[in-house]
């Protein structure tokens, strides 16, 4: 039984991917956002956050762009609230406190060499996890770095971001990011799912990038880092805290996780050495933790390496020399 559950609440099984059953909550509130091409009477199968899928007809008030919420009351789903989403720009407004420090972390990562050996999945996408994404607000600032950096690697085809939150109360700004990912970077699909990772695992992903995570409460944070670690063993992860202790806390947790193929660095984001970065009084993503796989020398390398130095040509002695 997991943490948190009491008697009496309704909870669904579900087996994952990975054979094993889980047992989650059921889900209570929902919302979506509607399809472009989609038209009142439409019947539409959403896929809730326990796995299981709905049965739903829009109503004759809604039209491509709204978003539509929804509420179980006593087992029947009812519409709640229907929002317009708003229109979206290119380049949406975004605080110094957020930007600064998360494009100074993937400009970082950049220059590490970590993006040129991302590589996509069998079917040519470029996985990318975002756990605990929260309102998802750095969507821009994500997009527009993998489009420039990432979209063009040898054998991508495209890029899916898998971004993922315990709580169910940010899907409205999640249907803006969807909305802005279609219009301005529609090779980059964007999957949104309220999901509790220390019950639910995340895919495999070339890339991760997951600010923030209150890894000094313990508990359940233990798995939930084991979760993510797990998913990114043969990509890149970064992770992105407030404080040291919180980075040097979750550098722990990694390593007990993690196998010794796995590097673990912990940096301090470089925006915080610059005037704007000191002048500001949140500390967004200060220490930054970067896993990678190490390089590992194959046998057939080292062999050729330690043959061409046994091998080598030597300096020949003259016949004054000798």
């Amino acid at each position: 039984m997991p943490e948190g559950f009491q008697g009496g609440d309704k909870v669904v099984a579900m087996q994952r991917l990975d054979g094993l059953w889980r047992l989650t909550r059921q889900p209570m509130h929902f919302a979506l956002a509607v399809p472009p091409d989609a038209k009142p009477g439409q019947a539409l199968k959403p896929q809730l956050p326990d796995g299981t899928f709905l049965n739903f007809e829009l109503p004759e008030n809604v039209q491509p762009g709204h978003l539509v919420e929804l509420k179980n009351l006593e087992g029947a789903w009812a519409v709640v609230r229907v929002v317009e989403l708003l229109q979206v720009s290119r380049n949406p407004l975004q605080t110094e406190t957020v930007r600064g420090s998360f494009l100074a972390a993937l400009e970082q990562l950049r220059q590490s060499g970590g993006i040129s050996t991302l590589e996509a999945d069998a079917q040519g996408m470029l996985v990318v996890n975002v756990p605990f994404c929260g309102r998802f607000q750095e969507y821009a600032l994500l997009g527009n770095f993998l489009a420039e950096h990432c979209l063009t690697l040898p054998g991508v085809r495209g890029i899916r971001i898998f971004a993922t939150d315990s709580q169910d109360k940010f899907y409205y700004d999640w249907a803006v990011a969807k909305r802005w990912f279609a219009e301005f970077h529609p090779q980059i699909e964007v999957q949104t799912q309220v999901r509790d990772l220390h019950i639910d695992p995340l895919p495999r992903a070339a890339l991760t990038v997951a600010s923030h995570p209150e890894v000094t409460r313990g508990g359940s944070w233990f798995p939930i880092i084991g979760s993510i670690v797990h998913a990114a063993e043969q990509g890149i992860c970064l992770f992105g805290t407030f404080f040291e202790d919180e980075a040097k806390t979750l550098t722990n947790m990694v390593r007990m996780y993690s196998t010794d193929r796995i590097s673990c660095e912990m940096t301090e984001n470089p925006f915080f050495t610059t005037p704007e970065g000191k002048s500001l009084q949140s500390k967004r993503m200060r220490y930054l933790v970067l896993l990678r796989p190490q390089r590992e020398t194959s046998i057939l390398k080292a062999m050729g390496q330690y043959v061409a130095s046994v091998c080598s040509p030597r300096k020949q002695l003259t016949n004054d020399s000798a």
